[in-house]
């Protein structure tokens, strides 16, 4: 009951920040527009476009960080959203949908790996008519905020495979165990990927195969961008969380037979 209370504040917290932002868009509409043209943009779509967009401001006072094609803003104490950027004016940025086969990430990831902590992830369309509502969509995101509001410290996981210089990984009383877990873990991945897995499936994500052409050594680099490690700031245990799960799709496959030979992982071992 807690989590759905929180829940609908976050919510209540986004559909405000938006119809704020929406009154605050100086020189983007125009800008916006200018950028649409210089990609030969057809007049039909470009009204479309126009009419439907929907600004945010890059120093808006939620701001927490910008990725590659990410924008992170605070709703609460226990919740984030966050935005797929499409373009970028010189104050704000668009957005663009999420890819709908996301929603499958998280009840998949959490069957294949029952101990893992896989952060929930609701995603809502914005209805601009009526002030702005909240619908079912892709247009954002609204997920846990791994620090907690700064109570734990995050880190990408990846930095696990070159701890020897990375300081914060070096204090963790239990960097082993993670590293070993997320070994598995991402080995089985790959596994999936490979197809050798009759029951699941796993491709790319749209924007994936444009970033990322190596791999970390053995691993895959966008399966392994989509975990972090939450470290406690006084006992200095570090936990394995799946965070970003927007870089692959991962579904179970339809009209198949379940293969025994899956492996679940159980925390720190294969059953």
């Amino acid at each position: 009951m807690e989590d759905n209370v929180e829940l609908e504040k976050a919510k209540e917290s986004l559909v405000n920040i938006l119809r704020r932002e929406q009154t605050i868009l100086g020189q983007a509409p125009e800008e916006y527009k200018k950028l649409l043209l210089e990609q030969k943009t057809t007049p039909l779509l470009l009204e479309m476009i126009l009419e439907n967009a929907m600004y945010v401001r890059k120093n808006i006072p939620e701001f927490i960080s910008k990725g590659t094609g990410q924008f992170l803003i605070r709703l609460t104490d226990k919740y984030l959203a966050k935005f797929s950027v499409r373009e970028e004016t010189s104050t704000h940025i668009t957005i663009i949908s999420y890819h709908p086969n996301l929603e499958n990430n998280v009840p998949v990831l959490k069957e294949i790996f029952p101990n893992l902590y896989v952060a929930d992830h609701h995603y809502f369309g914005m209805l601009k008519k009526n002030n702005f509502t909240l619908e079912k969509g892709h247009e954002c995101v609204i997920t846990n905020d791994l620090t907690e509001n700064g109570k734990y410290e995050l880190l990408d996981a990846k930095i696990l495979y070159n701890t020897g210089h990375n300081k914060t990984i070096q204090t963790l009383s239990n960097s082993s165990s993670i590293k070993s877990e997320l070994y598995l873990i991402i080995s089985q991945l790959m596994e999936i990927k490979s197809d050798k897995n009759s029951k699941y499936a796993l491709t790319y994500n749209r924007h994936v195969n444009e970033r990322y052409s190596a791999s970390c050594g053995s691993m895959d680099e966008a399966a392994l961008n989509m975990f972090f490690t939450q470290i406690d700031k006084t006992t200095r245990e570090g936990k394995l969380i799946a965070g970003d799960l927007d870089h692959i799709f991962i579904y179970k496959r339809q009209s198949t037979v379940y293969s025994p030979q899956i492996k679940i992982i159980n925390q720190k071992k294969i059953i």
